[in-house]
């Protein structure tokens, strides 16, 4: 497919964005960017996370009245692509154009209001921004030969002393042996500079853990990074500016396309007016080469940096990594396609860690659907405007209430600081509160006892079309297609956040629709409650005492992709030196507090028997692996209250620690609970 008739598609497209494009502007500009897609394979769950999440942030901006430019698109160059393309046996840009064109349908069938689609083989948009960046950072560049790890996966040189038994961390392969003659970007003469942008927040990354991860990287030392491949290696690719035997190499090609997008090397004015991005959105994954290389690149060339880097976690299907030889693969668009777009977009900001990793079964995402859904929001639109038809025809109530006022304005607030916060499942929560304090508050009024009081009657009904109207503007975000059809059962205005206020009298007309989410009907069984529990294996890196408790100790943890600090009341029971280096239970999707003034991360398991603690522990499973109870499948929550926990009755017996009569266990190695006897209990 050829680029005019993307930017034709992209035009003629029917989104649901018009409508917060409508709110009253603030002057203000906001550019957001997902990162772009590698086209060697269709797209997975993860892109759908990225450009959902990425989308919630465009839509709530727009709603408040910003100028608005967000881009995504996909990235075309590269070894892999060029192998793949010949396995399918099809000239590279055919390849590409086949599966660029899949992630163009994913972001229409999910309503992700994209402004533009950028492609890195679009030599009018694209390649003069390349160029201009290459001419501009060239006193930087250097030619020098080079041997080493190149993982074709990651489309980058590996160093040894980050390889894992030999291979790849992140693709499990092992990386092919390079030897030839490359032009280099000196990354480190930038180190310091970008060092101090991370740690100043000029560049600001979130969360606070990926931020500690890239100063931990650039503390080792940033290497000098090569920055092209022999023509003869790699003909599918840009060439190096004044050497057609050397082709830019991939990731040099691709990051630009932030800048190319919005006019870089073609259209100054334009871009002076969108650059820096305010937010670039990412996986985990390509942390480095967007907090290190692409800074270091903008400061060579004197460019601005842009202002925040988000970064998401993975997405595990059923606690497993996802493959097509375990069939746990989610498929973005069949579920769109089966249950609706905003079903999916629901489950991916609502339920899943916005700045973790999180998990996907379809049996969690049918219960959250018919729940949340189906019977808390669906349920409550269809019983309001039943009660409304019924009494007062198709107009609505007149009669001005403020039962609901405070706690709709206060989830309004708190709704815009978790977006701005980049806590998508929390935002969701704020909502969600407002939806159950509608229904509790329906159901406590029972408005259908006093109908043929008018006045009273009416007042109850408009404390609920008032929420529902609040709500409309809220759910435009995470499920624009639903708050689209609450605002034209109700005749609700166009949102925006600008003008919402608790007051608004109606004079637009009720009408009877089809439910908003009709339920799934499933013979599945429940989930056991435990399912709902992260429970992880994480190595205790380090100890030190609280400044402000006696009782407590200040645990650094390894998890296995990420490091964590958590509190724990073991100082009474272990010497600092008896717990470093020791495989501990913990819960990773506890939420996270402040103990004494100390941020813990999650919760350490330990048994207590009255007399004696010990932590539940293991020998041999790998930091990060996860705890089950054998024969329960982990679906675990966004967040977890320790009130849930102690509902969960865990406790030591013979050859470990059971849920009932199921063992805990780490892969196939089960838990145990050490100086503690039978019977203790877990805490």
């Amino acid at each position: 497919m050829n680029d005019l008739k993307h930017a034709n598609a992209l035009k003629k497209r029917k989104k649901i964005q018009s409508s917060s494009k409508n709110a009253k502007k603030t002057g203000k500009k906001f550019y957001i960017t997902t990162a772009i897609d590698y086209v060697n394979a269709k797209p997975h769950i993860g892109h759908a996370l990225e450009k959902t999440q990425a989308d919630a942030l465009a839509r709530y901006h727009r709603l408040k009245g910003d100028d608005v430019f967000f881009l995504t698109g996909t990235d075309e160059h590269g070894t892999k692509v060029l192998r793949a393309a010949k396995d399918a046996g099809v000239e590279p840009q055919e390849f590409c154009d086949s599966v660029s064109e899949r992630f163009v349908e994913l972001t229409k069938l999910l309503d992700i209001s994209n402004d533009d689609f950028i492609r890195t083989t679009d030599r009018v948009k694209h390649w003069p921004g390349v160029q201009k960046l290459w001419e501009l950072c060239k006193r930087d560049i250097v030619k020098r030969k080079y041997k080493g790890f190149y993982c074709v996966g990651c489309e980058a040189f590996v160093l040894e002393k980050d390889l894992t038994d030999g291979l790849c961390p992140i693709h499990k392969k092992k990386p092919e042996v390079v030897e030839e003659e490359n032009y280099f970007f000196l990354l480190s003469r930038y180190a310091n500079r970008i060092k101090e942008a991370i740690e100043k927040d000029v560049y600001r990354v979130v969360p606070q853990s990926r931020k500690n991860e890239i100063l931990s990287l650039i503390k080792e030392g940033l290497q000098d990074v090569s920055v092209s491949r022999p023509r003869h290696v790699l003909p599918w690719g840009i060439p190096v500016p004044g050497d057609h035997d050397h082709t830019i190499y991939v990731w040099i090609d691709a990051l630009p396309n932030y800048a190319t997008a919005v006019g870089f090397g073609r259209d100054e004015k334009t871009f002076d007016k969108w650059w820096p991005a305010d937010v670039h959105a990412i996986g985990k994954d390509i942390l480095r080469f967007h907090a290190a290389i692409w800074p270091g690149l903008l400061l060579s060339a004197g460019l601005p940096l842009p202002k925040t880097l988000f970064v998401h976690g993975f997405i595990t299907s059923g606690g497993e990594k996802m493959s097509k030889t375990l069939g746990n693969v989610v498929d973005p668009v069949e579920y769109a396609q089966k249950y609706g777009s905003d079903a999916l977009r629901y489950h991916l900001l609502a339920e899943l860690p916005s700045q973790d990793d999180g998990d996907f079964t379809k049996e969690r995402f049918i219960r959250v659907y018919n729940s949340a859904l189906a019977n808390e929001l669906g349920n409550l639109v269809m019983r309001v405007t039943t009660l409304t038809t019924k009494h007062l025809g198709t107009k609505h109530p007149q009669v001005l209430g403020e039962s609901l006022k405070t706690t709709a304005e206060r989830l309004a607030e708190d709704f815009g600081k978790h977006l701005e916060a980049y806590e998508f499942d929390k935002a969701c929560a704020a909502v969600w509160t407002l939806v159950r304090a509608a229904n509790k508050y329906l159901n406590e009024s029972e408005p259908w006892k006093i109908a043929k009081d008018k006045e009273k009657f009416e007042a109850v009904l408009y404390n609920i079309t008032e929420s529902l109207r609040f709500l409309s503007v809220l759910c435009e975000p995470i499920i624009p297609k639903t708050a689209a059809k609450i605002r034209e059962q109700f005749g609700f205005p166009e949102p925006s956040l600008k003008e919402l206020e608790w007051g608004y009298v109606c004079k637009g007309q009720i009408r009877e629709a089809p439910p908003l989410f009709p339920k799934i009907e499933t013979a599945e069984k429940e989930e056991d409650p435990f399912a709902a529990f992260d429970l992880r294996v994480a190595r205790v890196l380090s100890v030190s005492e609280h400044p402000d408790a006696e009782k407590l100790y200040v645990l650094q943890l390894d998890l296995g992709e990420e490091k964590r600090q958590l509190v724990a009341g073991l100082r009474a029971h272990y010497a600092k030196e008896e717990l470093i280096g020791k495989k501990v239970v913990v819960i990773a999707n506890l939420e996270h507090a402040k103990l004494r003034g100390v941020a813990s991360e999650g919760m350490l398991l330990a048994g207590d028997d009255g007399n004696h603690v010990g932590a539940l522990n293991v020998k041999n499973a790998a930091p990060g692996t996860q705890v089950s109870a054998q024969g329960i499948k982990p679906a675990p929550k966004a967040r977890v209250t320790l009130k849930e926990f102690q509902k969960i009755k865990l406790v030591v017996g013979d050859g470990g620690v059971y849920y009932g009569e199921r063992p805990l266990v780490a892969g196939a190695e089960r838990v145990k609970a050490e100086r503690v006897g039978k019977g203790a209990q877990v805490r």
